[in-house]
């Protein structure tokens, strides 16, 4: 049935890297849309090759000039032991033919070949895709995530084993695949965000898998503000992330607001973490700064108040975790009266 839809179509797959010419890059970014609201993750530049250090991949079927299927993945060239598998589009009119499956299987073989350890996805449960990504060996991970390990569990649980020495440095677009697998590991802190509402696969399926990262990059593009992760030194895997924005309205311009999230067994490094990347902001001395945490957050409100932080207000019943409304509380932080 494949080889006559293919001869009957005249389907050819062709295999693109980044960067794209812009015409195909709007031809496949056009045809996402038309398909699905597909996850952005700045799929645009990440096509032009703007996006520092990140490849990003696709194989496509079409005919007759006409897209047919995409299938595209995203990993960093400086350091590919993770990537994400998305978007993954086909038009309604060829589905089931089992032409996603080829090209997925395409993008997953080049993955294995760059050596690549693990590969992972965001899907909602209750569509047919959930089936394709299992038939590719997908298993679910976290919430709406799930996870293909091309090295075994042993070895990839190993990079995140506690007591290993571990460094501070500024974050960077290359860093995408490794914070989007980062928030989505579970882990007893809560990570915060009111733009992007709770994300932690701990305690609430993600609703948005992609653009957590890419959101907060541009928003410290634009509005200002840093970003650190925390790395081990052996394996250089990222272990936690902290970073201040800029609120976008000059009428907050005198505040910033500090989010962060350690793994497990990293969380004794945290409080270094969160000092650094306020002084490296150069924003100790000029502006407040406020961090949100729910009240069952206890590694979280340790870490802020062994910085000197105090309650500014409450927020109650903010939010749902697990079932049940939790408080919000709100640290004020000056960052000229950080503890030594």
């Amino acid at each position: 049935m494949q080889a006559a839809t293919d001869q009957k179509l005249n389907i050819r797959i062709l295999k693109i890297d980044s960067p794209v010419r812009s015409q195909r890059n709007w031809q496949i970014e056009s045809f996402c849309l038309k398909i699905f609201e597909y996850t952005d993750y700045s799929l645009r530049r990440a096509l032009a090759g703007e996006l520092n250090e990140l490849q990003c991949s696709f194989f496509i079927a079409e005919s007759k000039g006409d897209i047919l299927v995409v299938a595209g993945c995203l990993y960093s060239m400086s350091k590919p032991s993770v990537a994400i598998l998305g978007p993954v589009c086909t038009d309604p009119q060829y589905r089931k033919n089992g032409l996603a499956f080829e090209l997925c299987g395409m993008l997953l073989e080049q993955l294995r070949a760059q050596k690549i350890g693990s590969v992972y996805l965001g899907v909602k449960d209750n569509i047919p895709a959930v089936k394709l990504y299992k038939k590719l060996g997908f298993l679910e991970h976290s919430g709406i995530v799930m996870r293909k390990l091309f090295i075994s569990k042993d070895e990839f649980d190993n990079r995140y084993l506690s007591g290993q020495q571990t460094i501070i440095r500024q974050l960077q677009w290359s860093d995408f695949p490794e914070i989007s697998v980062l928030l989505c590991e579970p882990a007893y802190m809560f990570s915060f965000d009111f733009c992007q509402q709770i994300f932690s696969a701990k305690y609430v399926e993600i609703p948005k898998f992609l653009p957590v990262f890419p959101t907060l990059m541009s928003c410290i593009e634009k509005h200002g503000g840093i970003g650190a992760v925390l790395q081990t030194k052996e394996n250089k895997s990222i272990v936690g992330t902290a970073f201040l924005k800029m609120p976008p309205s000059k009428l907050q311009d005198h505040i910033a607001i500090l989010e962060f999230f350690i793994l497990d067994g990293f969380v004794d490094n945290g409080e270094d973490l969160v000092r650094q990347t306020i002084k490296q902001s150069g924003l100790e001395g000029c502006r407040t700064i406020l961090c949100y945490c729910p009240e069952c957050d206890i590694y979280k409100k340790q870490i802020l108040l062994s910085l000197g932080a105090q309650e500014y207000a409450v927020l109650p019943s903010f939010v749902r975790i697990n079932d049940n409304y939790q408080k919000i509380i709100v640290f004020t932080l000056k960052g000229s009266k950080l503890r030594d």
